[in-house]
């Protein structure tokens, strides 16, 4: 069984890259990037794409892995600076 504080942390990383695909899919647009190209933001939203699709499944279950999720959360961000967002 799944502690609490991970499903927790799991629903609201579900949340959290669900804002990052919004926020990727838009800067594709406003970039005329073709989204199913190599660039490297096309890679970084499959990526997360498929973090957001497993997030809720038995694939994240400790508290560890919510941990590399929240850093790799945080590199997206921070990658996404680049285009400058609003923050």
């Amino acid at each position: 069984m799944i502690n609490y504080d991970v499903i927790e942390k799991k629903e609201i990383l579900h949340e959290l890259f669900a804002g990052l695909l919004a926020d990727l899919a838009r800067i594709i647009q406003e970039n005329s990037i073709d989204i199913n190209s190599n660039a490297p933001i096309c890679d970084t939203r499959r990526k997360v794409r498929e973090i957001w699709g497993s997030i809720l499944t038995d694939k994240y279950s400790t508290m560890e892995q919510m941990k590399e999720l929240e850093d790799y959360y945080k590199s997206v961000k921070k990658q996404m600076n680049q285009y400058n967002l609003p923050k």
